[in-house]
Order: structure tokens, then C-alpha cells, then sequence
């Protein structure tokens, strides 16, 4: 790992290199209606880059990003799949594993008047392809995709609460987070969260 500080303390920057190898991964799949099965995949690595960026551009605005490249693989794996067959899963990503991913966010806070401070923020997000079974076929997966989010919020000087409003993913993107193939052929996927908005109100002690 590095971290640095430059542009006078404004920026900061982080970056983390890894690497990890297992034995025995427990893996789920879905074998049959009702019936998930846990089996061991004999062997994995998962290696990747990550870099993280925050900023302070001044008069309370600031900013931060992060962007992530993985690696994750199956080297030995016998996998049980749908009806009870198998598949020899070695070489293919391991599931819900994205390539690439990323995030972005920038807040902007601002004196409103006495009373106390505002703020609103934005927030990216996005990642490459996932696959959820260690087949990796064109059916269950989830291309890439990205959501928006923003927030406002209000805190008096006190800063003991703070009321806001939200709206998460803004555009209303379609996605999904997991599948279930069981036989005879019927696949059912877990649907993200729609667009929604809310108040949150919090007291800090």
C-alpha cells in the first residue's frame, strides 16, 4: 500500500495493491426447488489494484473517489449446478465479482445564516459485470451499471441533529443482485432497489 498527501494537505491519496489465495471456498448454488447446496471449490486467487482520491477544493466543498480492478478466479473447481450435474468452473470468475468498480461523491457545505449549516451531496456509483454462478453464462449475470444518489441536509450550530432529504438511485436504474436457476428451467432474479426518496432525521449525543 501507498499513501500520499499533496496540493498542501487538500489531497490525499491512497493506493493498495493485494493479493489472496484460497483453499476449500465454500461456494452456494441453487440445485434443486428449495435446496441450496454448499460445496468447496478446491482452489481460488483473488488479486487486484484499488485507489482511493479525497479533496478539499475550499469554501466547503469536497470531493472523493475510488476506483477498484479485481481479479478473482477459480483455479480448481468442480462445481454441482442446476439438477444436480457438474462443471468443471476452473478458470471462470468467481461469482458476484466485478472487473472493474467505482465511486464518486462531492459535498458541498454552506453557512445558512445563523441558524446553522446546509449541505448537499452527490454520490456515483458503477461496476463492471458479475456473473452469480460459477458457470459465468450469458444468462445469469448482471451487466454493468451504474446509480446516482443525492442528499441535502440541515444541522443548527448546536450540531446535536440534523434533518435531510434523499433520493436514491435517482434514474431508476434496472438491475439485480442475485439469480436462483432451479429445473425444470426457471430462472428468478433478486431485483435492485428502485428509485426512492425519504426524510431522515437524526439526533447525535
Amino acid at each position: 500500500g501507498l499513501k500520499r498527501t499533496m496540493a498542501g494537505g487538500r489531497v490525499r491519496a491512497n493506493t493498495a495493491m493485494f493479493y489472496n489465495a484460497y483453499r476449500d471456498l465454500q461456494v452456494q448454488s441453487f440445485v434443486r426447488p428449495a435446496v441450496i447446496d454448499i460445496s468447496n471449490a478446491g482452489a481460488a486467487s483473488i488479486s487486484g489494484v484499488e485507489v482511493e482520491v479525497a479533496a478539499t477544493a475550499g469554501r466547503g466543498v469536497q470531493f472523493a473517489g475510488t476506483i477498484s480492478w479485481l481479479e478473482a478466479t477459480y483455479d480448481r473447481y468442480l462445481a454441482r449446478v442446476s439438477g444436480g450435474a457438474t462443471f468443471d468452473a476452473a478458470g471462470n470468475r468467481l461469482n458476484n465479482a466485478p472487473e472493474w468498480s467505482g465511486s464518486g461523491s462531492a459535498v458541498y457545505e454552506f453557512a445558512a445564516g445563523r441558524a446553522g449549516t446546509a449541505s448537499v451531496r452527490g454520490d456515483v456509483s458503477w461496476q463492471s459485470r458479475v456473473f452469480f454462478t460459477p458457470v459465468n453464462d450469458a444468462i445469469e449475470r448482471q451487466p454493468a451499471y451504474g446509480l446516482v444518489h443525492l442528499r441535502a441536509g440541515f444541522e443548527p450550530r448546536s450540531h446535536r441533529w440534523e434533518i435531510a432529504v434523499y433520493v436514491r438511485n435517482l434514474v431508476n436504474t434496472e438491475y439485480i443482485t442475485g439469480t436462483a436457476n432451479v429445473p425444470p428451467t426457471a430462472i428468478t432474479g433478486r431485483p435492485g432497489d428502485p428509485r426512492h426518496w425519504g426524510t431522515q432525521f437524526t439526533i447525535r449525543h
